[in-house]
């Protein structure tokens, strides 16, 4: 089994050309979708039989049979969807 680990964060640069009308989130709003990141990761990967915590830093940490590849793909549709981006560790 392998162990990924991901640090989800929120970064406002203003609107994107895939979305022009992206506003920025209150700071309510991204502890939530912070909180719904990992609540999300972990309805995911216990479908595949993973194993998710998250320590007090706010480290998500992923153990799983998947290939790295794909469970970075995963991860990253969670993301995008909570306007949310990551720095894996």
């Amino acid at each position: 089994m392998n162990t990924y680990r991901y640090l989800p964060r929120y970064s406002y640069s203003g609107p994107t050309f895939t979305d022009p009308f992206r506003e920025e989130l209150s700071v309510e709003e991204q502890t939530r979708n912070i909180d719904l990141f990992y609540t999300d990761v972990v309805n995911q990967f216990e479908e595949f039989g993973g194993v998710v915590s998250r320590n007090n830093d706010g480290v998500v940490s992923i153990t799983t049979t998947m290939h790295e590849q794909k469970c970075d793909k995963l991860v990253k549709s969670i993301l995008n969807g909570l306007d949310l981006f990551c720095q894996k560790s």
